[in-house]
């Protein structure tokens, strides 16, 4: 039977990149006793594999099972941030990810689009595995406050990068008045990121400061409050979605999703993955028509509907299906 080591590298924010790599892979040296190696991040997972490897050749020993938790392709994600194809930097993370899905005995991925990507990056398609996400209790909680249907809240959950497409969004909301169907709308933009400032300049150019508000980092108790006070959610991704696990959590409270559909979020909506709930960010009427289908007066059907299918997607059916996989691909 598979012994699973239930630990974790401490990414040791505040020291340099190059101090938290050797960490990492100091403690892939040191660890012992571990049957499974379970990575999530290039950057760390790379070292620290290394370290571990290492430490079973030297002592001659059974090397440990690397499992691979692959999210996205850090190095294409860090090009369309930088806006830049081509640099050392960029070179250096698709090497790390290429050596760490090289090694992998499982490549865990959330969705049948990212499968490919994972294929794409270097992985041995043999070798992955779909597995999609779970949603906590903690976000199937009920609120007793009522949801005021005199205007229409939508909530965006991201980090503020280029990618996500925020300034898109507000700047076709803007061409929409921030309004639907005689009601005003309001963005709720919780999240940190490098576009954090722009963003807000945006959003002041276009004199809507009382129709976008920025929240930062909140809680989780924090942001479900606010997300209790809302009417839906909305994912504006442009490229490379994996999943987009803030759809199941929205509708785990009861909060209808729109969204690009791009990448992984099709596949994380189900049955929602369709037109007016999909739209277009190159289309304004789109956006108009999914603001309009989850704010229609009396949404109470559709919310209880979206929230028994995200609380069907339980993380004990995650933990089971991936020792499953990895005892039987290992």
């Amino acid at each position: 039977m598979t012994e699973v080591f239930l630990g974790s590298v401490e990414s040791g924010q505040g020291s340099s990149g190059l101090a938290r790599i050797w960490r990492s892979f100091l403690l892939g040296i040191r660890t012992k006793g571990v049957d499974v190696i379970d990575s999530h991040f290039a950057m760390y997972g790379m070292p620290f594999v290394m370290g571990a490897l290492l430490r079973a050749r030297l002592r001659a020993v059974q090397p440990p099972v690397v499992v691979v938790h692959f999210h996205g392709p850090w190095g294409d994600e860090s090009a369309i941030a930088s806006r830049t194809n081509r640099s050392i930097g960029l070179t250096v993370k698709r090497g790390m990810e290429r050596w760490v899905l090289g090694r992998a005995a499982v490549v865990v991925v959330l969705t049948k689009v990212f499968a490919q990507e994972a294929a794409r990056t270097g992985a041995d398609p043999s070798k992955i595995a779909i597995i999609p996400p779970g949603v906590g209790e903690f976000w199937s909680q009920r609120s007793s406050e009522p949801v005021d249907e005199g205007s229409v809240k939508l909530l965006c959950v991201r980090r503020l990068t280029e990618r996500m497409g925020h300034e898109r969004l507000i700047r076709m909301l803007h061409t929409m008045n921030f309004r639907v169907d005689g009601r005003a709308v309001c963005l709720e933009v919780v999240g940190t990121g490098e576009l954090e400032s722009h963003l807000k300049s945006v959003t002041q150019g276009l004199g809507r400061s009382d129709s976008v508000r920025f929240h930062g980092r909140l809680s989780d108790i924090e942001l479900r409050a606010i997300a209790h006070t809302c009417t839906a959610a909305v994912v504006p991704t442009l490229a490379l979605e994996g999943f987009g696990l803030v759809v199941l959590e929205a509708m785990a409270m009861g909060l209808p999703v729109i969204s690009t559909g791009q990448g992984g979020l099709s596949e994380a909506m189900g049955p929602w993955a369709r037109v007016p709930f999909l739209f277009s960010l190159q289309e304004p009427d789109s956006l108009h028509a999914a603001v309009r289908a989850v704010s229609i007066p009396g949404r109470a059907t559709l919310g209880h509907e979206v929230r028994e299918y995200a609380l069907r997607h339980t993380w004990e059916q995650v933990a089971r299906r991936t020792l499953d996989t990895v005892s039987t691909k290992s």
